[in-house]
């Protein structure tokens, strides 16, 4: 069933003056077919410059018209229905606040579902959904439709995270649209925006459901990686690099992107390998005997 808030691909039935009529099924699907199910939805002329023909396919954004109707346009928007994107605010008027989504139409959102008060130029987190009365709407109190208890989630997960909030703990993210997950603020190295889309590793389910995440992927994956990063930096500096399991957490952090405690699991790994040396001023690069 075709609704608003859709990005859908659609059939040309008809090219009119005025706009074409498209579908989800060809003309010759519906000539073959007794229990044709095709809905039809128009776009008018003013949405496309170059005139298809009968049969093409085209990729469209299904939105409502002022009179309500469903129309098809060839402008996407940020964000779609059932997503969390952060938006600014274009107008606030009387009759509520209208954001700018990357539609020539802006997207409403009501008075009643304002965390707090919205001010033209600045930028909220919100929620797209489709009202009561089948009208694409948004909402910054989205705790509504983000669930605390996860399902569907393995540890060691790469997922995509959008950071809603800061909290003591750290920062509070929307994991795949669809959960509350918390990535700790010892695990960041640097000040995260609300808005900003990550990659992030799901680092444990607890037993609620709720969700702790990572920046960096489980140790298990990354040990492998980061042990031959230090091999690659040893032999690029003659097989001497002045850092070691002493070395400010800072400064690992700066050079290679990990936790100190990663870069020790890591060097440890190597020597047990026989591959380094670890002295008091530094690492020494072990040369294989051939």
């Amino acid at each position: 069933m075709l609704s608003a808030g859709q990005t859908v691909e659609l059939i040309v039935n008809e090219v009119l003056d005025h706009g074409l009529v498209l579908g989800q099924e060809s003309l010759a699907q519906q000539a073959w077919s007794e229990e044709s199910g095709n809905e039809q939805v128009f776009m008018p002329a003013a949405a496309y410059r170059d005139v298809p023909a009968v049969g093409d396919t085209l990729r469209v954004f299904l939105n409502r018209n002022s009179d309500g109707s469903l129309e098809a346009g060839l402008q996407f928007p940020k964000a779609q229905v059932g997503e969390v994107a952060l938006l600014r605010v274009n107008q606030v008027n009387q009759v509520g606040i209208f954001l700018d989504w990357g539609l020539d139409k802006d997207l409403f959102l009501p008075f009643s579902n304002q965390r707090q008060p919205m001010e033209e130029g600045k930028r909220y987190l919100v929620y797209i959904y489709v009202d009561h009365s089948g009208r694409v709407v948004s909402t910054a109190k989205i705790d509504r439709f983000i669930q605390d208890e996860s399902t569907g989630l393995k540890v060691g997960e790469k997922v995509n995270a959008i950071v809603a909030s800061r909290t003591d703990l750290g920062y509070k993210c929307v994991i795949e649209q669809k959960f509350w997950g918390l990535l700790y603020k010892d695990q960041v190295f640097q000040r995260l925006r609300q808005g900003l889309e990550l990659e992030v590793f799901i680092s444990g389910i607890r037993e609620d459901g709720k969700v702790d995440l990572s920046l960096q992927a489980p140790i298990a994956q990354r040990l492998p990686d980061l042990a031959e990063r230090i091999l690659e930096r040893l032999s690029a500096e003659g097989g001497y690099m002045a850092m070691n399991d002493k070395s400010a957490p800072e400064l690992i952090q700066a050079v290679f992107g990990v936790s100190k405690g990663n870069f020790k699991k890591a060097i440890g790994t190597l020597y047990k390998a026989g591959k380094i040396k670890i002295s008091a001023t530094g690492i020494v690069l072990v040369e294989e005997v051939s």
